[in-house]
């Protein structure tokens, strides 16, 4: 049976291979939208740990420091340093905005403290320090020595990170708190956000709520909850699409091979080994197409608009998918061959 199986799929190899081909878009469409969806979760993972707060503070009845915007006086950082559970306090900014100068570029500005928490370290460079500096991520485009203005403010870019994005895929700069004040709210001393180690026994005294490091988290990914939600159907769609297109392939191989399967049967091969053969093909085309999308994947992935983030575990999970997609796509062609009468052989009807 396996010489068989071998020589029908050479036979019929031109159609086994737009079916491999048809199914691998599939499979890599959908590999791209899992990486899609770790890459927005591991976003959020890489701002909460790069921020090294256990707490976020912002004023009471607002959804998150990421979410929404949540101004007040940064003299409530003092307040929130002398509260019971407080080990340290930091003032902490976070707004949206452009750059200018020989080109515009969408950013998140990160407002923070020098030598307190709040930025990561820098893959190049050196974080800012003094007046009109600026740390940037690699998605901005911009470079150490490059300078750029914002709302009027010139700034000089000294450092550079990595991977340090938000609102899938637009990159981070980190200022001086005071350069930030004066980049978002024309100078005047306002923060969105107080960061602490240690968590404030009561925060409500203070007219804040507080946030842990996974509600933190929550709340980016609050912005994407419909998308990530839309992927999750998305996958399934194409999940069921596969299957219709590796189906189809085995199910009019069968039709094809309705005499062949009678004339096997006359001659006495169990109907356990015919099915057996046309599991292995269906089996080969999956794993083929499977093979074929994590190529796909990893060749469309650095240069997608927005993060995408695809490891082993995924690539094996997709070639684990693809055999299960292939047993499943093969049960209409099984049933149509176990229904085959050995007689069909000799002329009679199918």
């Amino acid at each position: 049976m396996w010489l068989i199986t071998l020589r029908d799929l050479q036979w019929r190899r031109r159609r086994f291979g737009f079916g491999a081909l048809g199914a691998a878009m599939v499979f890599a469409v959908t590999l791209l939208l899992s990486g899609l969806s770790a890459g927005l979760h591991g976003e959020a993972n890489r701002n909460i740990e790069a921020v090294g707060a256990d707490a976020w503070l912002v004023r009471a009845g607002v959804s998150g420091p990421f979410s929404a915007l949540s101004a007040m006086p940064d003299t409530v950082v003092e307040q929130v340093a002398a509260a019971p559970g407080v080990r340290r306090a930091d003032p902490w900014i976070l707004a949206f905005g452009t750059t200018a100068g020989a080109r515009e570029v969408d950013v998140n500005v990160v407002g923070y403290r020098p030598g307190g928490l709040g930025p990561p370290a820098p893959s190049a460079g050196r974080q800012p320090t003094r007046p009109s500096e600026v740390m940037v991520d690699s998605a901005t485009g911009y470079k150490v020595g490059d300078q750029f203005t914002m709302n009027g403010t010139p700034l000089n870019v000294v450092g550079k990170v990595k991977h340090m994005t938000l609102r899938g895929g637009v990159g981070n700069i980190y200022l001086n708190l005071r350069d930030a004040q004066s980049v978002l709210f024309k100078g005047n001393r306002i923060i969105t956000a107080v960061i602490t180690q240690g968590t404030p026994k009561d925060p409500a005294a203070l007219g804040l709520s507080a946030l842990n490091q996974n509600a933190a988290r929550g709340d980016i990914l609050r912005l994407f909850q419909k998308a990530l939600h839309g992927i999750d159907l998305l996958r399934l769609i194409l999940w069921a699409v596969a299957i219709a297109v590796i189906g189809t392939v085995i199910y009019l191989s069968v039709l094809e091979r309705i005499q062949d399967l009678a004339v096997l049967k006359a001659i006495g091969i169990a109907t356990n080994s015919l099915m057996f053969s046309l599991v292995v093909q269906a089996a080969l085309m999956s794993l083929l197409a499977g093979g074929a999308a994590i190529v796909m994947s990893f060749a469309i992935a650095p240069v997608f608009p927005m993060p995408v983030s695809m490891s082993v575990a995924s690539c094996l999970a997709l070639m684990g998918f693809a055999f299960a997609i292939g047993m499943v796509s093969s049960l209409a062609g099984l049933r149509r061959a176990v229904g085959v009468d050995p007689a069909t052989a000799f002329g009679g009807a199918i």
